[in-house]
């Protein structure tokens, strides 16, 4: 009886599919980079409303609470900026053509703080490199042994390949906090056009979603997905709710990197609006640069890493 018992149980148990357990922790790690950096706004929000207002009106962003925040280039004036490096990116994107998707929920950023640093001129695609820190792509790492990013060498990454006219000289570097997030982040705000806006940016390793599928429980937000001129997958999340978080585009590459750049109408987690810095097509282009990678030159890495140590910190 307990042999009949057993072999039907087997039989049983053998026309049931497994369980997708690679899209459940993949959608577990992104729900958890979501909360671990949206409580981050809540730790140093305060903070930063205080100092934003006062930067705001005296026409100068500057640090807020992190007197050791350092900037790229040499030293300058309070309020000079740092202009934009070309976007190395092997194949620019346009701009995504959206489709109607499920509800997805954005990333979002910690507050930034700053570092001052010397105006480099634009031209062309934008500037050159700031001093102190070497131009990157993957091909130049070369006999140089590519290590995991940091936030510093993320941050650079993203200076060098914001677009040209961008400038920012007020940012933040987020470290990782395993097993929650295994990859570094930042945040900046942005100047063009004699406007001031804000965003984030991540870069981790994931899976192209098989369609525009959101994690359990997200509610408000909606998402629209497309193929971007290089033939890669964008997620486009819209979250009227939260100025932070207001639109998130993440590009899944066909390295198998997802870059999600996050859009705030606001430059604190308050009712101040802002511009948004970038537009969409301009965050896609940004999300497909090579350089943001989780891996890069160590020689890239440990020059980025000298020149912001003091605009990195390991969120609560």
């Amino acid at each position: 009886m307990d042999d009949e018992f057993s072999s039907s149980l087997r039989e049983e148990l053998s026309r049931l599919s497994e369980p997708p357990i690679g899209d459940l922790v993949g959608q577990a790690a992104r729900q958890g980079r979501r909360i671990r950096r949206f409580r981050t706004i809540g730790a140093t929000a305060a903070v930063a409303a205080v100092a934003t207002v006062t930067a705001l009106f005296s026409g100068q962003l500057v640090g807020s609470g992190h007197t050791g925040a350092q900037g790229i280039g040499p030293a300058a004036p309070v309020g000079a900026s740092v202009s934009a490096s070309p976007n190395t990116s092997a194949t620019p994107s346009a701009a995504p053509s959206t489709t109607p998707g499920a509800s997805a929920a954005p990333s979002a950023g910690a507050t930034p703080d700053a570092g001052s640093a010397s105006p480099t001129p634009g031209g062309g695609q934008g500037s050159s490199a700031p001093a102190g820190v070497p131009a990157s792509t993957p091909a130049a790492a070369g006999s140089d042994a590519l290590v995991k990013s940091t936030p510093a060498s993320l941050l650079a990454a993203v200076v060098q390949s914001l677009p040209s006219g961008i400038t920012t000289d007020h940012y933040y570097g987020d470290a990782p906090q395993p097993p929650i997030t295994l990859d570094p982040s930042v945040n900046l705000y942005l100047h063009s056009g004699g406007k001031t806006g804000r965003i984030g940016v991540s870069a981790y390793k994931a899976d192209t979603p098989s369609s525009c599928t959101t994690p359990e429980g997200e509610t408000g937000v909606s998402a629209t997905c497309s193929t971007d001129a290089a033939g890669e997958f964008v997620n486009v999340l819209s979250n009227p709710s939260n100025c932070i978080q207001n639109t998130t585009v993440t590009v899944y590459r066909h390295d198998g990197i997802a870059v999600s750049v996050d859009l705030s109408t606001c430059l604190d987690n308050s009712a101040r609006g802002t511009s948004t810095p970038l537009t969409q097509a301009q965050a896609v282009t940004l999300a497909d640069s090579t350089l943001l990678n989780v891996v890069m030159p160590s020689s890239f890495v440990k020059a980025a890493d000298t020149q912001y140590a003091g605009s990195i910190k390991v969120s609560p």
